[in-house]
């Protein structure tokens, strides 16, 4: 007599679970790419924006006003510089943590997988 049916059905209703799980961990792993990328651009944009302000500002200007408007555009783009780089670090920490959660499905999937293969191998004619 070979092994419950129920048992075999079980398993795969688990595995097809796990693969919605890892689907959606999927999703969520290319969107926080995407966020990851979207803000490593407006960093770079930035940088690129702050470097040009420090040169304007170690030129000499006729225009009294114009140090005074680029002190103030550095310090703004200083401050968005710091929250970007704060959002890649927390972007970067949450896909560490859906990844690790994405490899932990990985392996039980694996793990079921094999239980079923050997359920239904146990089932099989020999």
């Amino acid at each position: 007599p070979g092994p419950p049916l129920d048992s075999a059905f079980h398993q795969k209703l688990e595995t097809d679970t796990l693969l919605t799980k890892l689907c959606g961990q999927d999703r969520l792993l290319r969107s926080l790419q995407e966020d990851i990328d979207q803000r490593q651009e407006e960093k770079e944009q930035l940088e690129a924006a702050l470097e040009l302000t420090r040169q304007q500002l170690s030129q000499a200007t006729r225009d009294a006003a114009a140090p005074g408007r680029a002190w103030g555009r550095q310090r703004l783009l200083q401050d968005r510089l710091v929250s970007v780089r704060a959002a890649l670090c927390h972007l970067a920490q949450e896909r560490e943590r859906v990844w690790d959660t994405y490899s932990g499905l990985e392996q039980e999937l694996g793990t079921l997988r094999e239980t079923l293969e050997y359920l239904l191998h146990l089932g099989s004619p020999q």
